[in-house]
């Protein structure tokens, strides 16, 4: 009946509202609408969730992440003129053109589920679960749009990653050839300085004994 439905939809709405308030990195709530953007008046707003992806300072991207508790999760179906602006809805209407009580119905239907959001919903009679159903059909198209979304800055910080990852290989293979190249001049430096050393301990030992040959001589 309509009242067990309507305590399992309470229930799983309760499940959309943790998770969206708890889903979280490091701390950071990512689903509870703090790094959302919202149009006002065609200019974009909000807070963005800036991550650093690159090697060098200011390298960040801006993430955006729409709010996903259900008091967030509304369409809106009419437009500024109240007019139907959802392309499925106008063709659901225009099937109806034949019936055209049936097309006032789904209309009231619309109106109604205009801006309403998933925790408003009730399935307490007809009427009600087919608005809660239209008001659903919105909240998933917010949600895959969202999904989209993700999905692409996922995407970007990957590729953002691989060259992070090969920026760091080539700096470490340029650290060896610098360090095997300080090593063989290091090398070379010894080498020399070493057979200086022999050099000038054999001439100043021939020096001594030419010296002790000249003292034998005047003796």
């Amino acid at each position: 009946d309509h009242m067990s439905i309507q305590k399992e939809l309470e229930a799983r709405k309760g499940t959309i509202d943790v998770l969206a308030n708890n889903t979280n990195y490091n701390g950071i709530t990512l689903l509870d609408g703090t790094y959302s953007q919202k149009l006002s008046d065609g200019v974009a707003e909000g807070k963005p969730l800036i991550v650093h992806h690159g090697t060098e300072s200011g390298q960040n991207i801006w993430l955006f992440l729409e709010s996903m508790r259900t008091e967030d999760l509304k369409e809106s179906i009419l437009d500024a003129n109240g007019n139907f602006k959802n392309a499925k809805d106008l063709e659901d209407l225009k099937a109806l053109n034949d019936s055209l009580e049936k097309q006032d119905e789904l209309k009231k239907i619309l109106q109604q589920a205009d801006k309403l959001s998933i925790n408003q919903i009730s399935l307490s009679n007809n009427i009600n679960s087919r608005v809660a159903m239209r008001v659903i059909e919105g909240a998933l198209d917010i949600a895959l749009k969202d999904a989209t979304t993700i999905g692409a800055y996922q995407q970007r910080m990957e590729y953002n990653l691989s060259n992070v990852l090969t920026t760091e290989e080539n700096v470490q293979a340029a650290e060896s050839r610098i360090r095997d190249s300080d090593m063989a001049t290091a090398m070379m430096g010894f080498t020399k300085n070493k057979m200086l050393v022999e050099a000038s301990s054999s001439l100043l030992a021939q020096a001594n004994h030419e010296a002790s040959d000249v003292m034998g001589l005047l003796q």
